[in-house]
This record gives structure tokens, C-alpha cells and sequence, in this order.
């Protein structure tokens, strides 16, 4: 259900409403398995739902640090640059220059 969200949303409101469809659909996937499970429906609505939103943020965040230096190399690498410095555990000593043919 939450790709079928990606097709009926606006582009401008995509990620708000991506967010929220994600969340509802995992609160009904809660409530259906504490019913079938015979457990308190609030408590692991609340449960699925939480852990489900805490993991779509972490997963955000990451993507958030890492997605602009992935995006970087990748074009670096593509019109024929060199990438050095990226065995050190600060992306400032990641230097790209043009490669020597």
C-alpha cells in the first residue's frame, strides 16, 4: 500500500505523505497481528508504529550523511576523476582530482 501512495501523491507532498501512509499501514499491520495473536491491540499498535517510525528517521539520517559524498564520487568517478583518502574516517581528507591518463 505505500507504493500505491507513491503513485497518487504530488510530487511536492511526497515524502510528508509517504511518511505518514508508512505509518498508518504499519499500525494496521500491528493491530491485525495482536488480534491474531491475542495480544493488547493498543500496546503493540503503539509498539509497531514506534519502532517503525524510529526506524524510517534512523534510515533517513544516514541517507541524509551519506547521500551527498555517495552522490559526490559517483560524478567524480563518472567524468574520469580520481578519489583518494577514502580509507580515513573523515570525509574531509576525501580528495578528488582529475585522473592522469
Amino acid at each position: 500500500m505505500p507504493l500505491l501512495m507513491v503513485v497518487v501523491s504530488p510530487m511536492g507532498a511526497l515524502v510528508p505523505i509517504e511518511f505518514a501512509a508508512s505509518l498508518g499501514f504499519l499500525a494496521v499491520l500491528g493491530a491485525i497481528g495482536a488480534k491474531a495473536g491475542g495480544a493488547n491491540i493498543l500496546r503493540a499498535t503503539a509498539r509497531v508504529t514506534f519502532w517503525g517510525a524510529l526506524a524510517m528517521a534512523v534510515t533517513a539520517g544516514i541517507g541524509k550523511l551519506f547521500g551527498r559524498l555517495s552522490e559526490d564520487m559517483s560524478r567524480a568517478c563518472l567524468y574520469g576523476y580520481q578519489i583518494s583518502g577514502l580509507a580515513t574516517n573523515s570525509p574531509r581528507s576525501i580528495t578528488i582530482q582529475p585522473a592522469h591518463l
